[in-house]
């Protein structure tokens, strides 16, 4: 499946969060960028409803950046 840094920043900033999304490099870890866990999750959330897929739960701990996420996506 294919994705861009431009899908997966709108994705995070329907989650309403306070980072500036638009400052957020791809391979950026989330936390570094001031995005909690919780908005993480919800990011996650929004990737799997946008994709039509379900990331398995043992999958999701390296999910942590744009870059990650593309990769995954990728493998789906």
């Amino acid at each position: 499946m294919k994705a861009t840094a431009d899908e997966i920043r709108a994705i995070i900033e329907e989650t309403g969060t306070t980072a500036d999304v638009a400052q957020l490099d791809e391979g950026m870890n989330f936390s570094d960028a001031g995005i909690d866990s919780l908005e993480s999750f919800n990011i996650l959330l929004g990737v799997e409803e946008k994709f039509g897929i379900t990331i398995p739960e043992e999958q999701t701990e390296g999910l942590n950046s744009i870059t990650a996420i593309i990769a995954c996506l990728e493998k789906h």
